[in-house]
């Protein structure tokens, strides 16, 4: 075995002689099951007539899915890996009078030593609601509620075009009260609260990325090299089938946007090594502090998200997602609770 920069390790497997005589001699067994050869009767075709009408190959490709799973499985428990992508195999040697050698690649969850990750000290920003702001919200639901009328034959209101008469309701009491509001002072308070608790939500997704921030970058982590090639590969070939979707190239994507393919490449790489790095942070301190999902927190969660897709079940990799999503979620709040935020400038208007 050799562990390699990044979480990465190269096993060298050599399965004796014997092992694999025996293996093979299963493959065969059942891979003649099924074969019809003139002059011999169903699945009873001697070894070396199947050898010359179907060549060696398939019998060595069989038998190498049979051994395989069984070999990994001993490697992974014996070395205590945690792999966290499917390995690479290679036949290394496969002949009649030696030993079959395999190559496997695994890539390994990296090993992550955490910084400081509680008491992470952040500053949060004054929240203000301008009159301006609950004017313009005031403005739009005018719009909403506007009247494009003309007079008719027999007094009858009937829609026109915006181009024509348009009449805006007035800003008065009577307007709230068409909005279930008691006054027009009590609809300019439930606006002044909605967007207070709407900039609120928005900085507190700031503060918590401010906090995931310092803590990755207080934490020494190596990306296995071949998982970030992947990701970067993965993430490109989505760009591009989106583009091909709109009738445009990556070319174009980059000719619009000012920048080399190389450089959108660049961009991309930069942004999946954060995300991995981010991911496997919060996964190292999801096993320090023991977080997990509950079942009726994955019942709860579950329950919404039927609601949405009318009953329909998950995937099961869409399961395993969405509770490592979860997990993810919870220990970004206990990050945030954990945190030092400084309020003292928050403004805490009713």
């Amino acid at each position: 075995m050799e562990r390699k920069d990044g979480a990465e390790v190269s096993l060298k497997v050599e399965v004796p002689k014997q092992r694999v005589d025996e293996e093979s001699s299963r493959a065969f067994q059942k891979l003649v099951k099924d074969v019809e050869v003139p002059g011999f009767r169903k699945g009873r075709v001697p070894r070396k007539i199947f050898e010359k009408r179907f060549g060696k190959g398939i019998i060595q490709e069989e038998t190498i899915r049979r051994l395989y799973p069984q070999i990994y499985r001993r490697i992974v428990k014996e070395h205590n890996l945690i792999p966290i992508m499917d390995p690479e195999l290679r036949v290394v040697q496969f002949s009649e009078d030696k030993p079959l050698i395999l190559e496997i690649n695994v890539i390994t969850k990296p090993e992550t030593k955490l910084g400081r990750y509680k008491g992470i000290k952040v500053k949060s920003k004054e929240i203000k609601v301008s009159e301006e702001e609950i004017t313009e919200v005031l403005r739009q639901l005018q719009k909403q509620h506007n009247d494009h009328v003309s007079a008719a034959a027999e007094g009858e209101a009937i829609k026109k075009d915006q181009s024509e008469k348009e009449v805006l309701p007035p800003l008065d009491d009577e307007f709230a009260k068409e909005l279930k509001f008691d006054s027009l002072k009590d609809l300019r308070k439930h606006i002044e609260k909605n967007l207070r608790k709407i900039k609120e939500d928005q900085e507190n997704r700031r503060l918590k990325e401010e906090i995931i921030k310092k803590v990755v970058g207080d934490t020494q982590i190596q990306l296995p090299p071949s998982l970030e090639r992947k990701n970067v590969e993965e993430r490109i070939g989505e760009l591009e089938r989106n583009l091909k979707k709109q009738g445009r190239s990556l070319q174009d994507y980059a000719r619009e946007n000012g920048l080399s393919e190389d450089e959108i490449r660049d961009r991309i790489r930069s942004i999946v090594r954060e995300e991995l790095k981010t991911f496997f942070v919060l996964e190292a301190i999801a096993e320090q502090e023991n977080i997990q999902v509950s079942k009726d927190e994955l019942k709860e969660r579950l329950k919404l998200i039927a609601e949405h897709r009318r009953n329909r079940p998950l995937h099961q990799d869409r399961l395993y997602s969405l509770i490592e999503q979860m997990r993810m979620e919870k220990v970004i709040e206990f990050l945030y609770k954990e945190a030092k935020i400084d309020s003292s400038s928050l403004s805490l208007k009713a």
